[in-house]
């Protein structure tokens, strides 16, 4: 439990959202037939139902957004803008989207862009799902996140 509230910390900027969170994580761990009756995925306790329900609660307390890998860059960009706001960032971008472009181009063209801008990068959380789960954070948790689970990486 305690890796999963360590990336946790990472991806939250508002100390009271934490808090929430980390009590929906606690019931969660305490009572995971409720959630996985509740959740919506199509999950068992063999899955890593831990996992899984921390992305939700990032997707939930707006931390985190899911995208089909079929949507289009505008979507995700409109997304993706959400979460600026979530995290107090300034941010317009001057990347050109053509309807050509893949989601993970879109993404990691960001991410260069955000290199000039500080420390915030665009992390991809894998749900072994054919979408996204895109999340913002601060590059200076990535090793630190990276080593507690490889599901967690830099676009």
């Amino acid at each position: 439990m305690e890796k999963y509230l360590r990336i946790l910390k990472s991806f939250i900027s508002d100390p009271r959202d934490y808090q929430e969170i980390e009590r929906d994580f606690a019931n969660l761990y305490n009572f995971p037939d409720e959630y996985i009756e509740h959740s919506g995925r199509l999950i068992t306790k063999s899955d890593d139902f831990l996992w899984i329900g921390m992305v939700d609660l990032l997707l939930k307390y707006g931390y985190a957004f899911e995208v089909d890998w079929k949507e289009d860059c505008e979507v995700a960009e409109e997304l993706l803008s959400k979460l600026f706001v979530k995290h107090n960032i300034q941010y317009t971008s001057d990347i050109n989207i053509n309807q050509d472009m893949e989601l993970d181009e879109y993404f990691s063209l960001v991410n260069k862009e955000l290199i000039r801008h500080g420390y915030y990068r665009v992390y991809a959380m894998e749900i072994a799902s054919d979408s996204y789960v895109v999340a913002l954070g601060n590059i200076g948790y990535f090793q630190d996140i990276v080593d507690l689970d490889a599901r967690v990486n830099l676009y």
